[in-house]
């Protein structure tokens, strides 16, 4: 386990490092970052299921992505991405005579939605006033969660979550994770928006927590349809970087609609 967790250190810090980089710059920083992740995430989501890179299905893929991500509400919304999307996943076989098929073409388009679209949250939590703070505050609650899970999860053992999903995960990794979550969130907001009630931000922390378990457990659902391990091998320690960003794809929405409702 030493050597496991040394390597998952050092590419977490790294990754951390990058991370907060282009948080703290912003603008076209972040987009740039959120822009990298969509076309590896892409490219992952093709791979899983053993697609080759640079043929039709790949290119649907990465260009409905892309378009998730650069969608407006009220102009190039991602609604008109996914209908040209479904066009083309309809009409491409018909005129390359089922040289790549319907259900090709509509896994492209599941890994454009669930890696475009989910990540573009992202960019729309940092587009928010004070959006800065937000996105820090889901990246650090996030990251602990995924921390203390692991951790207790590893050292504490204990009953599987869920292990027809997700052989690893136990009840208690999932009990650290959220006290890991719910920590981090009440002392990162004391310290930089005092004026929020703990109370709440700790509900926040809680709900983000289950955001993230579910996309982590979603992740995992899909790579077990192909009988993958890992999306990746990108990211030593962690595998690629779909296993990184699996828990945030989920909670970047949720922070977004939980800013939106007004819960904090």
């Amino acid at each position: 386990m030493g050597k496991v967790l040394n390597t998952r250190l050092i590419t977490s810090a790294i990754f951390a490092a990058v991370m907060l980089s282009s948080w703290y710059v912003g603008g076209m920083a972040w987009w740039l970052l959120s822009a990298v992740v969509v076309i590896i995430g892409c490219d992952e989501i093709i791979r899983l299921a053993d697609l080759k890179r640079l043929d039709v299905a790949w290119w649907i893929a990465e260009l409905a992505g892309m378009g998730f991500l650069l969608s407006q509400a009220d102009t190039f919304s991602p609604f008109s991405v996914l209908l040209a999307g479904l066009f083309a996943a309809l009409l491409l076989p018909v005129a390359l005579e089922n040289r790549v098929s319907v259900i090709q073409m509509a896994w492209a388009l599941f890994g454009a939605l669930y890696v475009g679209l989910l990540m573009r949250y992202g960019v729309a939590l940092r587009e928010e006033e004070d959006g800065r703070f937000w996105v820090l505050l889901t990246l650090l609650t996030t990251w602990a969660a995924d921390s203390a899970a692991y951790l207790g999860g590893s050292l504490l053992k204990g009953p599987k979550l869920w292990p027809r999903v997700s052989p690893g995960k136990t009840i208690t990794g999932a009990v650290t994770g959220a006290i890991g979550a719910v920590i981090v969130a009440m002392a990162f907001a004391a310290w930089l928006r005092p004026a929020l009630p703990l109370a709440t931000v700790a509900l926040w922390g809680v709900l983000i927590f289950v955001a993230g378990l579910l996309g982590d457990l979603s992740e995992s659902a899909v790579k077990r349809v192909w009988g993958k391990k890992d999306a990746g091998r990108l990211l030593p320690g962690h595998g690629g970087v779909l296993d990184r960003f699996d828990s945030l794809l989920f909670a970047f929405p949720a922070a977004y609609y939980l800013l939106e409702v007004g819960l904090l």
